[in-house]
């Protein structure tokens, strides 16, 4: 229930701000496991636009970085609408071999055809 609540009003203000075209949407299956992949740079505003836009329960993998320096509601919010970070070189070495429980997460709830 949290996911659609917050993915209505992520719908609201995305629409509110950008304007952007979207084709095809019509072929994305309804079941079954699902990846899609983003573009553009804005890891995080790519997974908010496709998170509104495509009418399954999603799980999105943006940069590590939004996740640093969060407090826990914050941390707790991105945990609700189904955010998993990936942290690059670039955010510090320290922070790569995290990428691997994410990941193992990922297989996990791909495996289950979500």
């Amino acid at each position: 229930m949290g996911y659609y609540f917050i993915q209505t009003i992520a719908r609201f203000i995305i629409a509110f701000y950008y304007r952007a075209q979207y084709r095809n949407r019509h072929k994305i299956p309804k079941k079954g496991p699902l990846v899609v992949a983003a573009n553009h740079t804005n890891a995080f505003l790519d997974a908010l636009e496709i998170g509104v836009r495509v009418p399954r329960k999603l799980y999105c993998l943006p940069r590590g970085t939004i996740f640093f320096n969060q407090s826990k509601f914050a941390l707790m919010l991105f945990r609700w609408v189904r955010m998993v970070p990936v942290y690059r070189r670039i955010e510090g070495e320290e922070h790569i071999k995290r990428n691997l429980e994410s990941f193992e997460f990922i297989k996990e709830e791909l495996g289950k055809k979500e």
